[in-house]
């Protein structure tokens, strides 16, 4: 009677991890959410199973990725790709159209820097 209760069901010896697909996939891609603040915007999603999270201080023209600089970071086309799940993202809120121009200026200098060294 290995596994079984007195007088219960047989107890699973096993923990099954939580299924991101069911909580988060919609409309086959993970939804993410905006958040924004006077001078300050992220974007939390859920990407190859884990929580990415993508920030932008408009006012430092600073943009962190899981929390460090990327100006700081070499960045691989997954992070690249995330970040442009970002940019999509302040597109569709409108509460993150106020942050693009700005975001685009300071992706486009983090970029251009890294191409040069």
């Amino acid at each position: 009677m290995e596994g079984q209760g007195v007088g219960r069901s047989p107890v699973k010896q096993y923990v099954q991890p939580p299924s991101f697909d069911r909580i988060f996939k919609k409309h086959g891609m993970y939804d993410g959410k905006l958040f924004t603040a006077a001078n300050r915007v992220t974007y939390t999603f859920v990407a190859e199973k884990e929580v990415v999270s993508i920030h932008f201080d408009s006012q430092r023209k600073t943009i962190f990725y899981k929390g460090h600089n990327i100006a700081n970071m070499p960045l691989d086309s997954a992070q690249l790709q995330h970040i442009g799940q970002f940019r999509h993202a302040l597109e569709k809120d409108r509460n993150g159209h106020p942050f693009i121009q700005e975001f685009d200026a300071s992706l486009q200098e983090v970029l251009s820097r890294g191409a040069k060294e």
